[in-house]
């Protein structure tokens, strides 16, 4: 979800030449960044081992097609 989001903003601002766009758009890279670290925290929290070690299976923001 996050980088699918992230891709279509900078595809929006490279597709209308918004400069105001470009500017933002590492600020908004790094409210989501925080935003998926509050996340974690919270699934951590709650599931503990098991999802330490999804952690250690998966990207954090990119997906991938292995299981």
């Amino acid at each position: 979800m996050y980088s699918g989001d992230l891709a279509l903003w900078l595809g929006a601002t490279l597709g209308t030449l918004n400069l105001l766009l470009l500017v933002l758009w590492p600020l908004y890279l790094a409210g989501l960044s925080g935003e998926a670290s509050a996340e974690e925290e919270l699934l951590e929290a709650k599931f503990g081992e098991a999802y330490r070690d999804y952690m250690g299976r998966v990207a954090r923001s990119v997906p991938t097609l292995a299981p």
